[in-house]
């Protein structure tokens, strides 16, 4: 009788202590399916229409984007841009009513830069998206999102007569939020379009015979500079990209 008792015993302090280790490795099992199941591959976009008007002013932005997913309905994009001279810059330098000289100087400008830019986006999922564009594919739809860009170009002339090399060098910084929608095609082709307002500050420095300093708008400035100068930003964007497959 005492060996059935302590058996029973034994038995169940085996199931109690084994039950919940299988529970647990049924929970891990399915959140790995389940992880495998929504998370895919990286996004990686461009922005053709960046080489025309850069995000910089004064330049022609080559940027090339990553979106990383991070589950179902959240991910991270990260940009990062080489600015150069805008591809009509010298056709505008040759427009100018000036003499030869001060056009062939303008042309002849280097503009070097670069920019980067972190968007984490969070993704609004819904079946009317997923019927209108028979897609349910992750981070697809319509998303909202906080966007922190720096970008910084530099204008500079070699000065043949002085041997030294003046310079202007464009700061840009803003943070906002965006509002968008991605669209993912034939299973990998990605759409991107977002729009939104944010805060800037924008500097110029200007570096002159060895001398730098702030560039201090005037009371009286023209379009252009309180354009520049204004607190207010407006983000208008468009990327083209390609999904990785899982």
């Amino acid at each position: 009788m005492k060996r059935k008792k302590v058996l029973f015993w034994i038995t169940c302090f085996i199931s109690i202590n084994t039950y919940p280790q299988d529970t647990d490795t049924a929970d891990v099992s399915s959140q790995k399916s389940l992880l495998k199941e929504v998370t895919a591959g990286m996004i990686i976009k461009i922005n053709p229409l960046a080489t025309l008007i850069g995000h910089v002013i004064l330049s022609s932005e080559y940027r090339l984007v990553f979106e990383v997913p991070v589950n179902e309905k959240r991910s991270s994009m990260l940009g990062i841009s080489y600015l150069g001279k805008p591809l009509y810059w010298e056709g505008l330098a040759e427009a100018l009513t000036l003499d030869t000289i001060t056009r062939k100087r303008i042309a002849n400008l280097d503009f070097t830069g670069f920019r980067f830019f972190l968007m984490p986006k969070n993704y609004i999922r819904s079946h009317l998206f997923t019927e209108l564009f028979s897609s349910n594919a992750p981070y697809s739809g319509l998303y909202f999102g906080l966007i922190l860009s720096y970008g910084v170009l530099k204008i500079a002339h070699w000065d043949p007569n002085l041997a030294i090399t003046n310079n202007i060098q464009i700061i840009q910084f803003n943070t906002g939020v965006v509002m968008g929608l991605q669209i993912i095609a034939l299973r990998h082709l990605s759409i991107d379009m977002y729009t939104g307002m944010g805060y800037k500050v924008n500097s110029i420095k200007i570096t002159e015979n060895g001398i730098s300093r702030l560039f201090r708008p005037p009371h009286q400035n023209n379009l252009f500079i309180q354009y520049y100068f204004n607190p207010f930003k407006f983000y208008l964007g468009l990327n083209f990209g390609f999904a990785l497959p899982q």
